[in-house]
């Protein structure tokens, strides 16, 4: 089963669109009338014991293999060369908030944990700008211990009809950065915020002005995260 968030563009909604090759799973439930007051947002989308117990990297897992392929110089973009290292630092806007996120950068997708796959655009249809599965448990069959793997999905340029980047198809390279830099928390088990300032904020792509950041609470988020045991046997967000 692999757990997708997806992140909009224009719509500002949260959906979960069904892929042929992907089982979405949209467990998380807001509460509407939560008010979100405290240090992190790590119970904003709430999940059962199941989910923090397994939806997330463990210690001998890191550094996490990570397999980002070149652009398609079909698609049209201006410096192809430029996307690699833009989505490298993505992952490590994550190991700056949070050290324990460790990342080694591999050429074999076959080596890979997290994969990162580029397409052009969404459909119109789809309103979305990026996509990333939580980190899937699977069993491995030469140690038989519980593994994980993510994909990432990026596009390049704003689909048609977007009210964001208006006249310019291409995402720039910041505005490329936020969206990555986003779904890379996705990929390491952070769900989204209910602040409008946090970069996990499910709309933050309204705000493409250069001003995101990570923030106190996303990093808190992610730090609380990773500081659960990982032989959890109580829900961190009962009550």
């Amino acid at each position: 089963m692999t757990k997708f968030i997806h992140t909009l563009g224009s719509a500002l909604l949260l959906l979960a669109v069904s892929l042929p090759a992907w089982n979405f799973d949209a467990r998380a439930q807001r509460d509407p009338n939560q008010t979100f007051q405290g240090q992190d947002y790590l119970c904003y989308e709430k999940h059962d014991l199941h989910f923090y117990q397994n939806y997330r990297w463990f210690a001998a897992e890191m550094p996490l293999k990570v397999y980002i392929p070149p652009v398609n110089k079909a698609w049209g973009a201006k410096n192809p060369a430029m996307y690699t290292p833009l989505v490298q630092q993505a992952f490590l806007n994550w190991s700056k908030a949070v050290p324990k996120m460790r990342f080694q950068w591999v050429s074999d997708p076959k080596q890979a944990q997290i994969m990162v796959l580029w397409q052009e655009k969404y459909p119109e249809s789809e309103v979305t700008w990026g996509r990333a599965a939580y980190p899937t448990p699977y069993l491995d069959k030469k140690t038989k211990k519980i593994r994980h793997k993510s994909t990432l999905f990026l596009a390049i340029k704003a689909q048609d009809g977007t009210a964001m980047a208006p006249g310019e198809a291409l995402f720039s390279e910041d505005e490329l950065l936020a969206i990555a830099t986003h779904e890379v928390a996705h990929a390491l088990g952070l769900g989204h915020s209910g602040h409008a300032e946090d970069l996990m904020y499910h709309a933050m792509y309204a705000r493409f002005d250069g001003s995101w950041e990570i923030t106190e609470r996303d990093r808190a988020s992610l730090q609380r995260l990773y500081d659960l045991p990982e032989d959890l046997e109580i829900s961190p967000c009962n009550g």
